[in-house]
């Protein structure tokens, strides 16, 4: 699994920096595979030491697994406090078992709008169910998600959603697509998106052509997007973070 930062750039920043450094890359996911179904990868890399990107996956019983990418707003350790208080309430969510995706933003929008009244976070919330072969994804005013069929296709779920801490009582959408053996979606930060996209370009006709070309492993889409960005002449000023989860089989 890729992490944001290597154990040289780690010793050459110094102690407060390292513990820091440190911090970001154990709130990363560690598996490669949820069970028997899915391999994930994830990168992130934050504007500064630590940043405010948060991103979690987690099986739901034996064949299904639930991916989460969300973008706390500002950058530093202010955003970054709030995306460990909102990772710590992601998990509750998971020990109960929650697994509509627009349930669980529908209440984590209640709990930042309780606990963090001057901060928005974006999200994308997502079920990839092998059983049914679907995934069924929520938004809250988040980029859009990439999906890419066996065959090379790539389609946009694309939502009008606002972001969670706006407003009490929002309700989010939930759309449900194919997902067969070989498919695979990618969940992405607006860091990404702003730093890939061009007059000429939109971030998602980039980022799709990424993926189409990108070999079938979660690895491979991961590290596709990082050369990409490597070569970008794009804004670097904010967190990036990219969540691949591949279906295994054919």
């Amino acid at each position: 699994m890729s992490r944001s930062q290597s154990c040289a750039e780690i010793r050459r920043s110094g102690p407060a920096r390292e513990e820091l450094a440190r911090l970001h890359n154990t709130a990363l996911p560690l598996q490669s595979r949820l069970g028997a179904e899915f391999e994930i990868d994830v990168w992130s890399r934050p504007a500064r030491t630590i940043g405010g990107d948060l991103v979690a996956a987690w099986p739901v019983g034996d064949n299904a697994v639930f991916a989460f990418l969300g973008d706390v707003m500002g950058h530093g350790t202010p955003a970054a406090v709030v995306a460990s208080g909102v990772r710590a309430v992601l998990y509750q969510f998971q020990l109960a078992c929650v697994a509509s995706p627009a349930m669980l933003l529908e209440g984590l929008n209640r709990i930042v709008l309780d606990l963090y009244p001057e901060y928005f976070v974006t999200a994308s919330a997502c079920l990839l169910d092998a059983t049914k072969g679907t995934l069924t994804c929520a938004q809250a005013g988040h980029p859009d998600l990439l999906v890419r069929d066996p065959v090379g296709n790539v389609s946009a779920l694309r939502f009008r959603s606002l972001p969670l801490g706006l407003v009490y009582g929002t309700a989010y959408e939930e759309k449900t697509v194919s997902l067969p053996a070989g498919a695979t979606a990618m969940l992405y930060s607006d860091g990404v998106s702003d730093a890939l996209q061009s007059p000429d370009q939109a971030a998602t006709h980039v980022l799709g052509g990424l993926l189409k070309r990108a070999r079938r492993e979660a690895p491979a889409v991961v590290q596709a997007i990082r050369r990409a960005l490597r070569r970008s002449r794009g804004l670097r000023h904010d967190d990036c973070s990219v969540l691949a989860v591949h279906r295994l089989g054919r």
